[in-house]
């Protein structure tokens, strides 16, 4: 099972304790429950789930914006999971950046260069308000990453 497979597994499974929960629990029995099925699920298989060969780095390379929004949607609700996110994004922008400002072509002819950029920058804006609903630690993550690599621009 591949880790959009798994995540769309776990998004279900939690709405449907969710949904089992208002009919058969008592009303303080809800949150216990869905916490154990996040810490069972999803606690313990976060940092696993970002690194697998369909994780996040590759979600990220190849615009899998639909599949990060639902990996977000669901690690959201363990807070503490997001930071493996973040942990894939960071090198990946910090990667795609360090390719664009040693490229030679776009060396050579600044308005390429900074038509790159901007691009580039819109691209990981828009990747952030769409997948993760804008959330200010992607923003910062972001900043910290294109700064890095800026600052190597000779």
């Amino acid at each position: 099972m591949d880790c959009d497979q798994y995540i769309q597994v776990v998004a279900k499974h939690i709405l449907k304790e969710e949904t089992n929960s208002d009919f058969f629990y008592q009303l303080q029995t809800k949150p216990k429950l869905i916490d154990i099925v996040l810490d069972c699920a999803l606690t313990k298989q976060a940092e696993k789930l970002t690194k697998m060969q369909t994780g996040c780095r590759y979600m990220l390379e190849q615009g899998k914006n639909d599949q990060l929004k639902t990996m977000y949607s669901v690690f959201i609700r363990v807070p503490d999971t997001v930071q493996h996110i973040i942990n894939c994004m960071g090198p990946y922008i910090l990667d795609e950046g360090k390719k664009l400002v040693s490229n030679e072509e776009n060396l050579k002819d600044p308005l390429k260069f900074t038509q790159a950029l901007l691009t580039f920058k819109k691209q990981i804006d828009d990747l952030i308000v769409f997948s993760f609903n804008n959330d200010m630690l992607f923003q910062k993550a972001r900043d910290a990453s294109f700064q890095e690599f800026m600052n190597t621009c000779k």
